[in-house]
């Protein structure tokens, strides 16, 4: 989509109010950066940051920081004059990476807002803050598997980087949230190969902090794709790397998938253990879907353990948590595994018709060929019961969870092997 003229009234609207889908708000919100002076006049916006921007006074960020807080994307149109600018910029950038466990969408919002108020042609740091706006949207979209918006967001983020002071720290970002797009695509090669280019500049720089979380990055694909020991040695790296005090979320995010890889190794009493010593910081710093991948892993740990009933409660539990954040994909991964025990269990009806649901409900999603395949051979055998063509629901969750990082993944050679098989 690209504007001709000038974005509607509405648009306009829709992008403050966090309205529109992501290709059109990054659109509008790129018109908005350009310093259109029709629109900025015609909804008293304060025009983009100048080309000598300077980082604002800490109380004006904190000020900002407290009205998104408080009442969301909607503060932004009532923020006085003074706050509309480098203040404004930098509170949505801040207040968009730290909703990234508890409110994905909202992420992408904010940073919709900051890509807009960034500024439009100019250099030197200007690009840089215009580049920083788009390399966060980009992650943004990613979280909300707007994978096409994500690139045309981190294309553009490319070209202002190029164009600005090709600060060292800003490039490793760049190939960070890169990796990140890569691994989500399944290209596993490429991704290795931006991280450890983003690895190797933070190590340069001397920011342990940052190599340290590119490292659970790492980690936390390495499970996805079935690596969990390659995982557990990334987490054991970063935990050198890392100081928890300085990010609280980045020490969760390494103790959760340390966990879930011991969890897929057998390992259910070492992965019991460890989710009990960080009890404390999901409470404080998990979030609503940290919450949820939580209650899920429990369930998975539960099977393992044999306590089928606790198993059962912490996958509704987990189940209802990604619903309530938008995201039935997930919840229905978790509809298969909740299935699957209460197969096990003898409860053949329940299973069925959750499982059922499930594959309802990811029909209605705009899967891959090879998950859609899936899921219509699913509901036939369900629907039917015919029992010769069913596949095993916990094989089949496992086959999901990897089709939503690699739409190339095939049904038939995953059930074939008995690594990728494994839950």
């Amino acid at each position: 989509m690209e504007l001709t003229l000038h974005p509607t009234p509405a648009e306009i609207a829709g992008l403050i109010a966090g309205q529109l889908p992501p290709v059109e708000a990054f659109v509008v919100a790129r018109h908005l950066s350009g310093g259109c002076r029709v629109c900025r006049q015609a909804w008293r916006l304060r025009p983009p940051l100048p080309a000598a921007y300077r980082r604002p006074r800490r109380a004006q960020v904190r000020r900002v920081l407290a009205l998104l807080e408080e009442q969301g994307p909607a503060a932004f149109r009532g923020l006085p004059r003074h706050l509309r600018g480098a203040a404004a910029f930098e509170a949505l950038l801040e207040r968009s990476w730290i909703l990234r466990f508890d409110d994905p969408r909202q992420m992408a919002q904010l940073a919709e807002l900051a890509v807009a108020i960034a500024g439009g042609a100019g250099a030197g740091r200007i690009r840089d803050a215009q580049c920083r706006a788009a390399v966060e949207l980009a992650n943004a979209y990613r979280a909300n598997r707007c994978l096409a918006a994500a690139q045309t967001a981190l294309d553009e983020a490319m070209e202002h980087f190029c164009h600005g002071s090709l600060d060292p720290l800003l490039e490793a970002r760049l190939l960070e949230v890169q990796g990140n797009l890569l691994a989500t695509h399944g290209s596993r090669i490429a991704a290795a190969a931006a991280f450890d280019a983003a690895l190797a500049i933070y190590r340069r720089e001397g920011r342990t902090q940052l190599a340290g979380r590119v490292l659970v990055t790492k980690a936390m694909f390495a499970v996805s794709f079935n690596q969990d020991q390659e995982a557990l040695s990334l987490l054991a790296e970063a935990d050198e790397l890392i100081e928890p005090p300085l990010d609280p979320p980045l020490a969760l995010a390494a103790a959760h998938n340390a966990a879930l890889a011991l969890a897929r190794s057998g390992r259910y009493r070492e992965a019991q253990r460890l989710l009990w010593r960080h009890l404390p910081l999901y409470e404080r710093h998990g979030g609503a879907l940290g919450r949820a991948r939580l209650r899920w892993l429990q369930g998975l740990i539960y099977v393992g353990i044999g306590e089928g009933e606790q198993a059962v409660a912490a996958f509704l539990d987990g189940r209802q948590g990604f619903v309530d954040a938008g995201d039935p994909y997930t919840a229905s991964i978790i509809d298969l595994d909740c299935a699957a025990l209460l197969e096990r269990r003898g409860e053949a009806e329940r299973a069925r018709l959750m499982a059922l649901q499930a594959a309802d409900r990811f029909l209605e999603l705009d899967l891959g060929r090879e998950a859609g395949v899936a899921m219509m051979l699913l509901k036939t055998s369900l629907k039917f019961r015919v029992a010769t063509t069913a596949v095993p629901l916990d094989r089949m969750a496992s086959f999901m969870e990897a089709a939503e990082l690699d739409a190339r993944v095939s049904l038939h050679d995953f059930l074939s092997d008995p690594v990728g098989a494994v839950r």
